[in-house]
């Protein structure tokens, strides 16, 4: 079978990561249909978000280190195929435990896109243009999105031909899976990100030589505590299609605003992209990192907008939209492009992306969507009672949402400021013990701070949200 043109290949790449965003969307927008067939509130329904995120974490080294039995193109293949027969099963099942199992299926195939689908973005785009290419990934992975999402919120708890609308929908996304492993089988080259010969090496000896890699390069490090801080609000935002249901939007109401909003994403991912690669031919680097500290600080002064402004159609959609447009440069413009530098070897820069969103993946997981379900439930939100729509439940979840989002998002724009003085072009200079000793007691006494405020901030709310919703129960 000959392979395709490259820009075929391209496409296909991109579309096979922007396949597994859609599926990763399907569990947040199913939230309140599932709610009331498992009935469970939403800490079962964090477990069920936690489970999938977890296991996508730990499953992230595997599949780097797979790359050195088979090509890249098998190993993207079977994880379509996988992640495709998981979401059909989901479509078969009303069992909450279950779901769980499944969860963890689905959480392992899609792990294959970050270390294999990004590696083949490297190879296929030069260094000058990866942040427009990844900012047209993300693009593209929004646009699925917000259509599963809208699509989802709003049939999910319908009827379609006497069988519940989340389970058709299901059913499409996993036809769409398969499909994909077929196009993935067709069009991309075996010699795609393809194994060293004679390079083999236990799944031992590779984290051992992956982690002395990383402990020679100081930037990877803070991009680590980056991706961990950074990537806690969007773990979280998961329930915002619920928050938004509970705040007494219909269910189309509820999907359009949040289909609509994340098109704001469309173009923020290029426009990010843009960003990024503009800033570092100006300012090599650093211009990468003020990017992402701007799109930081944008985006979490945009979404404090969001949930405080009043519950109106059009201006919960704008505001929501322009979060969308500030608050996704990050990735591409800095986390992306800089991963892809540091490494050059395509097998060894799959297991670095992969041992780093692993990193990322548990911890992001844990204090994600899982606290928010707590939380929300100690603020008082009680799906399964009688009063689960009232201004109180979406109080609560609203009052987690925050807390949740804004104080890692200060931690992660704190965590830049070290990236600016210690990162180059080679990242082949390390520095002085007393030097980046100096600088991570700066970052260290900025975390404490934040760490401070986050425990007044939880100690004023909790106790007293908890005694309001007793009262009223």
């Amino acid at each position: 079978m000959a392979p395709a043109s490259g820009t075929l290949a391209k496409y296909v790449v991109m579309n096979a990561c922007a396949l597994a965003a859609m599926d990763g969307a399907l569990l947040p927008a199913s939230f309140a249909a599932l709610s009331e067939q498992l009935q469970v509130g939403t800490a079962e329904l964090g477990l069920l978000n936690f489970s999938q995120s977890i296991a996508c974490s730990l499953a992230l080294p595997v599949w780097g280190w797979l790359l050195q039995l088979t090509c890249g193109r098998n190993l993207l293949a079977c994880g379509c195929m996988m992640w495709g027969a998981a979401t059909f099963l989901l479509a078969m099942s009303s069992n909450l435990w279950v779901h769980l199992m499944l969860r963890l299926v689905v959480g392992v195939s899609l792990a294959v896109v970050t270390p294999i689908g990004q590696a083949m973005i490297c190879e296929l785009y030069p260094e000058s243009g990866r942040g427009r290419a990844f900012g047209w990934l993300q693009s593209a992975s929004t646009l699925m999105s917000a259509a599963v999402t809208f699509a989802t919120t709003c049939w999910a708890r319908k009827n379609i031909c006497g069988v519940s609308g989340w389970r058709v929908i299901n059913v499409l996304v996993a036809a769409l899976s398969w499909g994909m492993a077929a196009a993935i089988r067709w069009v991309v080259p075996v010699s795609l990100v393809a194994p060293s010969p004679g390079r083999r090496a236990t799944l031992g000896d590779m984290r051992a030589r992956i982690t002395n890699l990383v402990c020679k390069k100081p930037s990877f490090l803070l991009l680590l505590g980056q991706g961990v801080t950074a990537g806690i609000p969007w773990n979280a935002f998961a329930f915002l299609p619920l928050y938004f249901q509970l705040s007494g939007f219909p269910d189309l109401s509820a999907g359009e605003i949040v289909s609509i909003g994340g098109l704001g994403g469309v173009i923020g991912g290029v426009v990010g992209g843009w960003l990024g690669d503009w800033a570092h031919r100006r300012w090599p680097y650093a211009g990468r990192c003020g990017v992402a500290q701007l799109s930081l600080f944008l985006g979490a002064t945009v979404f404090v907008a969001v949930m405080k402004c009043s519950p109106r159609f059009w201006a919960v959609v704008s505001l929501l939209f322009l979060f969308n447009v500030v608050a996704c440069w990050t990735p591409v413009a800095a986390l992306r492009p800089i991963c892809g530098d540091i490494v050059r070897d395509s097998q060894d820069r799959a297991q670095m992306m992969a041992t780093w969103i692993c990193l990322e993946g548990i911890i992001t997981s844990t204090l994600g969507a899982p606290l928010v379900g707590l939380l929300s439930e100690g603020f008082g939100c009680r799906l399964t009672s009688a009063k689960a729509h009232g201004e109180q439940t979406a109080a609560a979840l609203r009052a987690a949402l925050l807390g949740v989002a804004l104080v890692p998002w200060l931690l992660s724009w704190l965590v830049w400021l070290p990236m600016l003085g210690i990162f180059n072009e080679n990242d082949s200079q390390t520095l002085e013990p007393a030097e980046f000793m100096q600088m991570m007691s700066s970052f260290y006494y900025g975390i404490a701070g934040a760490f401070a405020l986050l425990e007044e901030w939880l100690s004023s709310w909790f106790p007293r949200r908890r005694r309001q919703a007793d009262a009223e129960s």
